[in-house]
């Protein structure tokens, strides 16, 4: 009997021990799926009004790749791209609704609709980068 008790205690620890680790795993997990969830979610833009100079910000949503894109109603000149890192800036005139869209490597991209003539900037969530960017209207 006394020699089954050291026993008993180290299986007792044994078992104690994978419990914890197994909850810090879950955790992990959960923290896990929240980091990915962040990163679909939205992305941020910055909207400076070339002919007032008033910035306006705010969150995208983000629509899987082969999800479809709004339909725009605009004629639309663009120039002056810029891509770096999580960073898309371009600048574009169009007469009424076109869309500003920045593809990114967590698997979405992000359509911004827009009016104006405007200096853009769409930034991909914290934790992925801009892979490509471009503007679209009819």
């Amino acid at each position: 009997m006394n020699s089954l008790k050291p026993l008993g205690v180290v299986l007792g620890a044994t078992l104690l021990a994978v419990g914890m680790s197994g909850g810090q795993a879950s955790a992990a997990f959960a923290v896990g799926r929240a980091n990915t969830a962040a990163r679909v979610a939205t992305a941020k833009y910055t909207v400076i009004d070339n002919y007032t100079g008033h910035p306006r910000s705010g969150t995208v949503k983000g629509i899987p790749p082969n999800g479809p894109l709004p339909m725009p109603e605009s004629s639309l000149s663009c120039a002056d791209k810029y891509l770096k890192d999580a960073l898309f800036t371009i600048s574009c005139t169009g007469k009424s609704r076109f869309y500003v869209v920045v593809d990114c490597d967590n698997g979405y991209r992000y359509p911004l609709e827009l009016r104006g003539s405007l200096r853009v900037r769409l930034t991909c969530p914290t934790g992925s980068r801009a892979l490509s960017g471009g503007a679209y209207g009819s």
